[in-house]
């Protein structure tokens, strides 16, 4: 079995990938684990789990996609693994960004 699937019985060589916002990065396993908030995975079969861009939030666990903030809150745009949005303090412009 390769990194990115799994066999959920033993001496199987039946393999499954790990979907969608899932991963396993271990040869032999029995299951897939979740990306964590702030990182997601937009394809089946991953070894790993990517960080969400910056702008994005991931606050949730198994994103397929990390979504953007929605208008008149922001993301730290330098840190791409802060998960949450937080509301402008002033005002936002037409492209949810504060200004």
């Amino acid at each position: 079995m390769q990194p990115g699937s799994f066999s959920n019985s033993n001496g199987t060589s039946q393999c499954t990938n790990c979907g969608y916002g899932q991963f396993q990065n271990a040869s032999h396993a029995t299951g897939c684990m979740n990306c964590g908030p702030g990182t997601h995975q937009a394809t089946t079969g991953a070894a790993a789990c990517t960080p969400c861009e910056p702008g994005t939030a991931g606050a949730q666990s198994t994103l397929r996609v990390c979504p953007l903030c929605p208008l008149g809150q922001h993301i730290n745009a330098t840190v791409s693994y802060d998960c949450e949005c937080t509301s402008c303090r002033l005002a936002y412009s037409a492209f949810a960004t504060c200004l």
